[in-house]
C-alpha cells in the first residue's frame, strides 16, 4: 500500500508547472515524448531547496536510511502513457508529487490500486517492489515531480 499526503500548495505547484513552461526550450530532456527537466541543478532558488529539504524530510519519515537520488519536472502531453513496470532495485522507494489535475485520464496505478492525481499531493510505494504505471492521458497535460531515493546502505550500487 502506498502512503498518500497533501505536500505543496497549489501556488507551489503552479510555480513548478510554470517554470517548466517557461524553461523546457532550454533545460529539458525528451524522454518518451514528455519533457523532462532535472530538479536538482536550480539552489540557488528557495522554492526548489525548500522542496527538496520538504521531499527528504518526507522519504526519512518512512525510513531514515532513504535519500532522494533522482528529482524530476515532467510534462506528460495528451495521448502519453506508462506501461506497468518496476524501478531499479537500487531505488526502493518512488514518490510522485502532482502539480495538477486539470487533465483527463493520467492516473497512476500501483499494483491493483487506481490513484486520482490532485493538485499538490504526494503518492510513496516501494517502486523496484510494486508494478506501477500511468493510464494513458485522454485530453490536456500533465505535470508531476517523479522522485527516486537511495539507500545509504546500499552505496555500492
Amino acid at each position: 500500500m502506498q502512503k498518500i499526503l497533501t505536500f505543496l500548495s497549489k501556488s507551489e505547484c503552479e510555480f513548478f508547472v510554470n517554470f517548466h513552461e517557461d524553461c523546457w526550450r532550454f533545460l529539458a530532456k525528451d524522454f518518451y515524448g514528455n519533457k523532462v527537466i532535472p530538479f536538482t541543478p536550480f539552489p540557488q532558488d528557495y522554492r526548489f531547496r525548500y522542496v527538496y529539504t520538504k521531499i527528504c524530510a518526507h522519504i526519512q519519515s518512512i525510513d531514515p536510511n532513504l535519500y532522494p537520488n533522482n528529482v524530476e519536472i515532467v510534462k506528460w502531453h495528451e495521448g502519453k502513457n506508462q506501461e506497468s513496470h518496476l524501478d531499479f532495485d537500487y531505488h526502493p522507494y518512488t514518490s510522485i508529487i502532482y502539480l495538477n489535475d486539470n487533465y483527463t485520464g493520467g492516473q497512476t496505478f500501483v499494483d491493483k490500486e487506481v490513484v486520482q492525481p490532485e493538485t499538490g499531493k504526494i503518492i510513496t510505494f516501494k517502486g523496484a517492489e510494486i508494478p506501477h504505471g500511468v493510464n494513458k492521458i485522454e485530453k490536456g497535460t500533465r505535470y508531476t515531480i517523479p522522485i527516486w531515493y537511495k539507500d545509504i546502505r546500499n552505496e555500492d550500487r
